[in-house]
């Protein structure tokens, strides 16, 4: 599976549970290191739990390092 840095499919590819999962917890690292207000991780943890595609996910890391 072609799969981008944090190790979600690239573009269009549906993604799994464990992927959503994975996305939720590493923006929760995020929140704990100051870099993500509560707010912020609120929202992004929604929209990562509703993904359907890896560039879903992917968006949701674009200002932070990773």
């Amino acid at each position: 599976m072609d799969t981008g840095i944090r190790g979600f499919p690239r573009g269009d590819l549906r993604v799994s549970d464990g992927e959503r999962d994975q996305a939720v917890a590493e923006l929760s690292e995020h929140f704990q290191a100051g870099r993500l207000t509560q707010d912020e991780f609120d929202d992004r943890s929604g929209r990562a739990l509703q993904a359907r595609t890896g560039g879903d996910l992917d968006g949701l890391f674009t200002d932070l390092p990773p």
